[in-house]
């Protein structure tokens, strides 16, 4: 049944079709065409001579193949018979994409000739994207002509058929599409090969021996399809079909080719297979077969015709529904309303009861204008103060927001206080880390004009926060991107590198064991090539293998039996070249990034000191959760390999959850269908790869690439919150106080 499917598939070309490489039905097309044509002869037997050339060139196709593949020694057999007998040959060089009639004519002055024309098979995928509707196309593209004497020279068929075995499974080499990957082209094995080494290679080598033809071509809108899915390759329709249909319609008349494509549609519907497949799939072959066999003689159709046959129809499938026209019309009428939630989350750990948590509140600001610089002096030196600060700032602010919404006066509070928590976490930071220092923080303090402070206390404290940042922004040199996303040699997390042995080691590490593995795999090549080079000397070596099939055992009126040579199905010529085609073998892939630079970052970034990762992650809370500035880029990734989930470095990384991290939009080598590749197109430069993943610093909470920062629209102070904002606070936590940042962050 999965042939069958297969087979209609390929032919009527149905509306649902796979997602993945599914074979070019080689087989059962040719079975199915080859019968078809016998059947559809007995029916015509008006042009038994043109039918019996098309059976004959069908079973020369067949014969001259084995599992699909060219067969050297049939096919040269068939080759030295052709200008004795006559006929034709029809060749799919799989593995150059590419098709080749060889048949006798009589083209030139001297008489009978033998003519060579090839073709493009499959187009590549661009040509299917692009197309709206069917894709035209012309063939032949080429044709030579070579005369009797020439072509039964010694040794010339035996040469051809030889070259056209191996290049059908072979591929050549810079005959493949490429696609950049990690700034170097690699092979894309999903698209469709050039033919350029047969209309190149094998027609400039037989012109040498023949000469150009002029032949008429046939152009054929073809429809096409490339289709994909969650898999190792895409499913396009079968190019051996459209060879099959290619090389018919050049030795048919038109009007019999297409007699006969009704046909053969019409045979494999009645093809009992058929009724276990869906109705709607019957149904959608039966349209295509029915609307072929209308374009074969299509009946006039008088106006008259059309009007006598129109109120019958109309009276079928028009119908007045009255209770669904009435349903319909109240749709629109139905009244809306706003979900009003009663519940406030609830807090663990701050709020222990909701009827006290105004009052906790408010003894929590206290405790910290009190004493948050006493307690950052005494724990500046705590590796677990920077994690205790930030988990109370993201608290403290979530809870608050939600209490103070509609009273500017406590808002205005909250993030003074945030801003006292955050300048603890920056001391504590920068006694572990001095490197912070030279890092600005691009903090403007101007927001804060517009608090509204109930207190000359809080007024003095947000005095000291102003002088604290402003003098500590007068100090520093480098800006601050160079400490949160920016990968340059200045930045922090390369000149942290510089100064720790202890990652300089794992870099070493690193490097010496993917240096082995990438020896390893050089090793495994070399062995591999040599097994394909002993496999595929076997099988030049040796002869296919055949057997006597007794096909009528004899009888009273038989008394011979009738007997065929079948191959073999455990042939060794057969089997060395099935085992030298599945020889392959995996890519490696280095590890880390070819800059210097790049692999310093990302070593870091596998082992960061833990207090950093809560100053960074805080840093970006201030910007984008409290004072809601938005990246200026604000890019998405469109897909997500980060370096935490990198196979071969996350067993040198440490495990630490974080916003911040670094993240590849591009597939890394491994994890494209190209991660293996077959031996007979393998090479040192094609295994062993550079990284292709692009790292950048990624903000998991917002899923964008971090980039520059820009301010958000102002508000005004004196707005007050309205019943429908309550709802939306959390996107618009600090929408009653105007926002100035420092602008967007320079490199």
């Amino acid at each position: 049944m999965a042939a069958y499917r297969s087979l209609v598939d390929h032919v009527f070309l149905p509306p649902v079709l796979p997602q993945s490489d599914a074979g070019d039905a080689f087989d059962i097309l040719i079975q199915t065409t080859f019968k078809a044509l016998i059947e559809y002869k007995r029916l015509r037997a008006d042009q038994h001579s043109s039918v019996e050339n098309a059976i004959r060139m069908t079973g020369n196709m067949a014969t001259a193949h084995v599992d699909s593949y060219i067969d050297e020694e049939k096919l040269a057999r068939l080759m030295e018979a052709i200008p004795r007998d006559g006929g034709s040959i029809v060749l799919p060089v799989s593995a150059q994409n590419a098709g080749m009639i060889i048949s006798r004519v009589s083209a030139l002055d001297t008489g009978f000739a033998i003519r060579f024309e090839a073709f493009e098979l499959a187009p590549i995928n661009q040509a299917v994207y692009q197309s709206k509707g069917r894709l035209g196309r012309s063939f032949p593209g080429s044709a030579i002509d070579i005369d009797i004497p020439t072509f039964a020279e010694p040794g010339l068929v035996d040469t051809i058929a030889r070259t056209l075995a191996k290049m059908n499974f072979q591929a050549a080499p810079g005959m493949q599409p490429q696609v950049r990957k990690a700034k170097s082209m690699v092979d894309e094995d999903r698209d469709t090969a050039h033919p350029g080494m047969i209309p190149e290679f094998i027609m400039g080598f037989l012109n040498a021996v023949g000469q150009s033809a002029h032949v008429d071509t046939i152009c054929k809108n073809t429809r096409e399809e490339v289709l994909l899915l969650d898999a190792r390759s895409p499913w396009r329709r079968s190019p051996v079909w459209l060879l099959l249909r290619v090389a018919l319609q050049l030795k048919l008349p038109c009007d019999i080719y297409k007699e006969f494509m009704a046909f053969i549609m019409s045979s494999i519907i009645n093809d009992h297979d058929c009724q276990k497949l869906s109705s709607d799939m019957r149904f959608s072959m039966m349209a295509k077969v029915a609307r072929r066999v209308y374009k074969l003689a299509t009946p006039s159709l008088s106006p008259g015709n059309a009007h006598s046959r129109q109120p019958p129809f109309r009276s079928r499938w028009l119908h007045r529904l009255p209770a669904l026209d009435k349903y319909v019309k109240s749709i629109s009428a139905r009244e809306s309303a706003i979900f009003q939630p009663s519940v406030l989350r609830y807090l663990p750990g701050i709020d222990s009861h909701r009827d006290y948590t105004i009052p906790n509140l408010l003894a929590f600001e206290t405790w910290v204008a009190t004493h948050i610089n006493q307690w950052s002096d005494l724990h500046k030196s705590d590796a677990n103060a920077c994690e205790q600060l930030y988990d109370l700032i993201e608290r403290y602010h979530d809870l608050a927001l939600r209490q103070y919404l509609g009273n500017p006066e406590a808002l205005s509070v909250c993030y003074l206080t945030v801003l006292e928590l955050w300048k603890a976490l920056v001391v504590c930071a920068t006694h572990l880390y001095p490197l912070l220092a030279d890092y600005r923080l691009d903090l403007s303090m101007a927001f804060a004009q517009n608090l509204l402070l109930p207190s000359e206390a809080e007024m003095q404290c947000l005095m000291a926060l102003e002088t604290y940042f402003t003098t500590r922004e007068n100090r520093a040199h480098l800006p601050s991107a160079r400490c949160s996303y920016a990968i340059t040699a200045d930045c922090f997390s390369v000149r942290y590198f510089d100064q720790y042995p202890d990652l300089q080691v794992l870099l070493e590490k690193i490097e010496v064991q993917a240096a082995q593995e990438k020896a390893a795999k050089l090793e495994e090549l070399a062995r591999l090539k040599s097994e394909y080079e002993r496999l595929m000397t076997l099988h030049r070596d040796t002869f296919c293998q055949y057997y006597e099939y007794v096909s009528e055992e004899a009888n009273e009126w038989m008394p011979q039996a009738v007997t065929e040579q079948r191959h073999s199905y455990s042939c060794q010529k057969c089997e060395y070249k099935s085992k030298a085609a599945g020889l392959k073998i995996d890519i490696h892939e280095w590890p880390l990034p070819v800059s210097t630079t790049n692999q310093k970052a990302v070593v870091f970034e596998m082992r960061p000191p833990f207090s950093f990762i809560h100053w960074r992650d805080s840093l970006v809370f201030l910007r984008i959760n409290v004072l809601q500035a938005e990246y200026t880029m604000g890019m998405r990734a469109r897909a997500q390999h980060p370096l935490s989930t990198d196979e071969k470095l996350a067993r040198f990384a440490t495990g630490q959850h974080r916003r911040i991290g670094l993240l590849s939009e591009d597939k890394p080598h491994t994890g494209t269908h190209r991660k293996t590749m077959d031996i007979s197109k393998a090479t040192d430069a094609k295994i062993c790869l550079a990284s292709g993943l692009n790292y950048k610093y990624y903000d998991s909470d917002t899923g964008t690439f971090i980039s520059g920062l820009a301010c958000t629209k102002y508000h005004s102070t004196a707005r007050t919150s309205s019943r429908g904002d309550r709802l939306r606070y959390r996107s618009s936590s600090i929408a009653h106080l105007p926002i100035r940042m420092a602008g967007p962050q320079i490199l």
